[in-house]
């Protein structure tokens, strides 16, 4: 094929094309090298020269919680101090399981051994850099989040009221008493002194991300003030107030409970913000460590050379939802379930994967999951760097100019992962809103073969609806959006498009009947379970309570009743059918252009 010699340049304030030297390139080879172009959005983290590796807490029971309140204020103190230049020792919260195992075996520091929390406290190196206790009364529940943020200003340990005797007599004093204190106090006290470039939003009595947010001297919010139960009051106009003041496109880590999630990503969207569903993952501050020196790994992408193009009249493809949620990367994403199913391949399934954030929150993670990437399974940003409606995106500050930025950076990291298809989110996936930031995606990103979309409730709303769009080459670009979902409803129910495994191939067994061509996606909710069934013509049997059948699994039981006629094809092949039908002589050119 003859190479057409353009290349397009990295930063998007180069953004132009030039005519390059003629060579040929391979469609595998079609990326950016990687490089900062102002595309990051994580804080920045210094490794120390050494760690200390802190064991769990021995207790299951009642002090579980003020325990890891504890250690969690050590991982994130040391950290900060290594930030600062006042320490060089950091801390390591010790965990079960292979993936923190490995992760830590990376740390490019020495590691000093293990010790329990007590041990630590009387190590010289981290007298150094403790200055003292925050005191908090977890009766009190919002007075661990006044508590975390008090911890960073004053450089002191998380400790409950029933601890204060014991820490006392290892030889720390008290600093300051959160033990009274609101949310609506510490921001008041210590708002000022929290960095406008990030937030922690997590329920109160949790005590993940803390050391995230000591770390990086973030405001820490929580929307319910007593944990999940709205009914006890919230803090919905004081977070509007703090996400405010953010400098637009700050990450917002963690997730709160007991509510519908739209009533605070909804929050987080109309401000500008990226809503970063990263609650039960630790360790952050090490995790992330000079993360911009560290990027690495590219999506595993389908070569469209290499495809058979119109071998069939109906094409759909699986997408796997939750993509976004970061610490499920981490946390059974990888199991035989999901990504680590042996039978992914069989249902060419395609994966909602958070590239942009996991890239920079775990290098390691992110380029471990890349390396088991099956061929015939495809990788879909998710959901353009953070959980945010892109309808509502912006909506209550400059939207056309937040538009244009996230997508520019969503654009580069892309680029610079080989990435070729976004999935988005919306409240309303039809509406001009929604259009407008589909058409920002795409012109901000000339590698971007196409974009899929779910609504936020229900994830068909529209209801298999295609958009096209002109990129700046002037190639036709579509927008997809998910036509159908595998949705447990319940027993005996089903919603219009979304439902049982059975129910959804009865869907596409009807539209099979049509004489047109058919290109559909299909969403495949992560976490509905379904139940075995004799009867396949049962449409809502599998909906009864007690299920296994989740995940990949899901999928294949739909496919496995479906027409002859319909061919099952990862979302990138899906793409590439649909652009050949739809624009044949632009995308036949436009292949011409690889090796």
């Amino acid at each position: 094929m003859k190479g057409f010699g353009l290349q397009w340049l990295a930063c998007a304030a180069c953004a132009v094309w030039l005519t390059g030297c003629g060579t040929r390139k391979s469609y595998e080879e079609t990326f950016d090298p990687f490089r900062d172009c102002g595309q990051y959005t994580m804080p920045r983290q210094k490794y120390g020269t050494a760690y200390w590796r802190l064991l769990p807490s021995s207790d299951g029971g009642g002090r579980q919680l003020i325990d890891d309140l504890l250690r969690e204020s050590l991982v994130g103190l040391t950290a900060l101090a290594v930030n600062e230049g006042r320490g060089e020792t950091m801390v390591w919260m010790e965990q079960p399981g292979a993936v923190y195992e490995r992760l830590r075996s990376e740390l490019p520091m020495k590691d000093l051994g293990l010790v329990s929390v007590g041990e630590l406290l009387a190590k010289p190196e981290i007298r150094d850099v403790v200055a003292g206790y925050v005191l908090y009364d977890r009766n009190n529940q919002e007075s661990i989040n006044a508590a975390t943020v008090a911890a960073h200003v004053y450089h002191g340990i998380l400790v409950d009221r029933t601890m204060r005797e014991e820490i006392e007599q290892a030889g720390y004093g008290l600093l300051y008493d959160a033990s009274d204190r609101s949310l609506a106090d510490a921001w008041a006290e210590h708002g000022d002194r929290c960095v406008r470039t990030a937030l922690v939003l997590m329920p109160t009595l949790t005590s993940h991300q803390r050391s995230t947010a000591i770390a990086g001297r973030m405001m820490v919010v929580n929307l319910n003030k007593v944990m999940g139960d709205p009914s006890q009051g919230d803090n919905k106009e004081l977070v509007c107030k703090i996400l405010d003041r953010l400098e637009p496109l700050s990450p917002v880590f963690g997730w709160e409970q007991g509510v519908e999630e739209n009533s605070f990503v909804g929050l987080v969207s109309s401000s500008g913000n990226l809503m970063i569903p990263y609650d039960w993952t630790v360790n952050t501050p090490l995790l992330w460590a000079e993360y911009e020196s560290r990027i690495c790994g590219r999506v595993r992408v389908t070569d469209p050379t290499r495809i058979n193009y119109g071998d069939a009249r109906h094409y759909m493809s699986f997408y796997m939802s939750d993509g976004d949620n970061v610490q499920w990367m981490f946390n059974g994403f990888d199991n035989e379930t999901y990504f680590g199913s042996p039978r992914a391949a069989e249902a060419k399934m395609t994966f909602g994967f958070p590239v942009m954030n996991l890239s920079m929150v775990s290098p390691g993670q992110y380029a471990w999951l890349l390396g088991r990437q099956h061929p015939d399974v495809a990788l879909m940003e998710s959901l353009g760097g953070g959980y945010y409606y892109a309808d509502r995106f912006g909506e209550t500050k400059d939207r056309p100019a937040l538009l244009e930025s996230i997508a520019e950076k969503v654009g580069v990291h892309m680029r610079q992962h080989r990435n070729k298809v976004l999935a988005l989110v919306c409240m309303d996936a039809l509406s001009e809103e929604a259009q407008r930031a589909y058409e920002a995606y795409i012109r901000h990103n000339d590698e971007l073969i196409g974009i899929v979309v779910i609504q936020y409730t229900p994830y068909a709303g529209g209801q298999g609806r295609t958009f096209w769009f002109e990129n700046a080459r002037g190639l036709h670009i579509p927008v997809l959006t998910v036509r159908c979902s595998i949705w447990n409803y319940g027993p005996g129910t089903n919603g219009e498009l979304e439902g049982t495994p059975a129910y959804i191939a009865s869907k596409y067994n009807h539209l099979a009947q049509g004489a047109e061509p058919t290109f559909s996606v299909t969403s495949v909710h992560a976490w509905s379970s379904f139940s075995e069934v004799e009867n396949a013509d049962d449409l809502t049997a599998e909906n009864e309570p007690g299920g296994t059948v989740r995940g990949v699994e899901s999928a294949l039981r739909c496919m496995e009743r479906l027409d002859p006629s319909i061919r099952i094809v990862n979302v990138e092949e899906l793409v590439w059918q649909l652009r050949m039908h739809t624009y044949p002589e632009e995308t036949k050119r436009l292949l011409e252009q690889y090796e």
